[in-house]
């Protein structure tokens, strides 16, 4: 019973999050079918920055701290993910090692697509595959001209100091 309540609370994720927006429900439920579950209790590292990438993860239930190293001893919260949100999308596109260390904030239930079996999707359904590279490359833009925004920011404030 508690696994067809999750499997129908990870289709109604997947089918809001940006990344598979636009798709129909069978696509969705195709690639609900490729996810596998994992289970994180609160304060676990689910990846460390500079690991070698091979998944993207969508959260079902819980948060993650998403954190960068700014020195070699000093850790910085970049941001916290709670329900519905997608991290590691980048692993989906390549193979270079991981931007940030995720950490279970809370007790985190989220669902796992390899790079594998995400380019075996595209390969097979390129209408649909297609849909979801561009929604991909359309946040990757959108996370771009933020980190411009912050640049500029920090650039002209440190003119002044």
């Amino acid at each position: 019973m508690q696994e067809e309540k999750n499997k129908s609370d990870a289709l109604k994720i997947l089918s809001r999050i940006s990344i598979f927006s636009g798709l129909d429900r069978p696509v969705v439920e195709k690639i609900y079918r490729l996810c596998t579950e994992r289970c994180f209790p609160k304060n676990q590292t689910i990846f460390r920055e500079g690991e070698k990438g091979n998944a993207m993860m969508i959260i079902l239930s819980g948060k993650a701290r998403v954190t960068q190293m700014i020195n070699s001893k000093q850790e910085e919260a970049l941001v916290v993910l709670k329900e519905g949100e997608a991290f590691g999308e980048m692993a989906l596109l390549e193979k270079l090692p991981r931007s940030a260390t995720v950490i279970a904030q809370t007790d985190l239930l989220l669902i796992e697509i390899t790079r594998k079996d995400f380019l075996d999707f595209v390969d097979r359904n390129p209408k649909s595959g297609n849909r979801i590279l561009f929604n991909i490359a359309r946040i990757l833009s959108a996370r771009l001209r933020e980190t411009d925004t912050k640049l500029k920011t920090f650039i002209n404030l440190s003119q002044w100091i």
